[in-house]
């Protein structure tokens, strides 16, 4: 296994622990304006969350779903289309993992959006829409 490899399994794990956590704790209901981003080396984690709580089957087909953020880590359709099923294309951010992936192009992110099955609303979102709201550029 190489280096980064190693390195990146760390980080999944802290990140994944990291979502649990916030998931279990009282940060959510106490700070009802706080957003929460988590890079999608933790995305382990949703087997768990799935289970109940906030994030139960019925919670996500109802649309409830906490102020958590999970970035693409780069633009596989597979895992785009897995972020956004599961969280809603309205709490997911285009990203990548740079220097250790490449940068994202518009090109490729297109063509994996299309790829994932997104529409047009979902895409602009994810491509960019999310981030601009959480930043304040839009309303809210």
């Amino acid at each position: 296994m190489h280096a980064w490899n190693d390195g990146s399994l760390g980080r999944g794990l802290m990140n994944g622990v990291a979502f649990l956590s916030v998931l279990e704790s009282c940060l959510l209901d106490e700070f009802p304006d706080l957003d929460f981003v988590f890079a999608t080396l933790g995305l382990g984690a949703i087997v768990q969350a799935s289970r109940g709580g906030r994030y139960s089957r019925q919670n996500r087909a109802e649309g409830r779903r906490p102020n958590i953020y999970f970035d693409t880590m780069g633009d596989d359709p597979s895992i785009i289309a897995i972020l956004a099923e599961f969280f809603g294309p309205n709490r997911v951010l285009a990203g990548t993992d740079w220097p250790i992936l490449p940068s994202l192009s518009q090109q490729s992110l297109g063509r994996s959006f299309k790829t994932a099955g997104l529409d047009a609303a979902a895409q602009a979102l994810i491509a960019g829409g999310n981030a601009r709201r959480l930043l304040g550029r839009v309303d809210r």
